[in-house]
């Protein structure tokens, strides 16, 4: 039997539809609630909502104007995600109206223009900040020297994003310089769902691991 790209593709499809129930499982029987848990059971939620939505027949034929939208609204809610996760207030203040201000230039812009335009640099942008953020999540982990890293939910949030939109990043770079092909773009999709599954096991981990007094700091 060979094994082609498609059914590669497809294998690692079902997977990204599977995984988000075992940490949506784990954060709804669990008693403890926590602003961090909420932000990625909401995560969870939608991940597994937008990983059906393109099986629907009548979505399928606007894919193109609503991707933009629900990759938009899956950063907002990353955003917030990793905003829990920062312990200064000062900072989580500077977050918020970052947010705003630049929610509010997107959402002009698709309302003048449609969601079709500057597609490749709003997922870059929207990656880079991500990135950013997870960065500095683990660099104030770091800092914490009473802390197990690994057995910090923290960690394996941060990691999980930092993963996914680093290997994003990478694949839109690749994908500008290389020629547009069928080929091109089967390749971009599997790489994408690989690095959705390395960040919905992060995710896994991090609600699997035991809580840490650093996440006192963020109830």
């Amino acid at each position: 039997m060979v094994i082609t790209g498609s059914s590669i593709l497809s294998t690692f499809s079902l997977i990204n539809i599977l995984l988000p129930l075992w940490p949506l499982w784990i954060l709804l029987v669990r008693t403890e609630r926590t602003p961090w848990a909420n932000w990625l059971l909401v995560l969870c939620i939608y991940i597994c909502c937008s990983n059906l939505l393109p099986l629907l027949p009548p979505v399928q034929h606007h894919l193109p104007v609503l991707s933009p939208l629900t990759e938009l609204a899956e950063f907002t809610i990353q955003f917030y995600l990793l905003r829990q996760l920062i312990a200064q207030a000062k900072a989580k203040d500077i977050m918020q109206l970052l947010l705003v201000a630049f929610l509010s230039s997107i959402v002009t812009l698709y309302w003048q223009q449609g969601t079709a335009v500057y597609q490749r640099q709003m997922v870059l942008t929207e990656a880079g900040l991500l990135v950013f953020l997870s960065f500095v999540a683990l660099v104030q982990l770091a800092t914490q020297r009473h802390i197990v890293i690994f057995r910090s939910p923290v960690f394996w949030i941060a990691c999980g994003i930092l993963i996914f939109y680093s290997m994003k990043i990478l694949i839109e770079c690749l994908a500008a310089a290389l020629p547009a092909s069928p080929q091109i773009q089967q390749q971009k999709l599997l790489l994408t769902t690989i690095s959705n599954s390395i960040r919905l096991i992060a995710f896994t981990a991090a609600i699997s691991v035991r809580s840490s007094s650093y996440l006192q700091l963020f109830r």
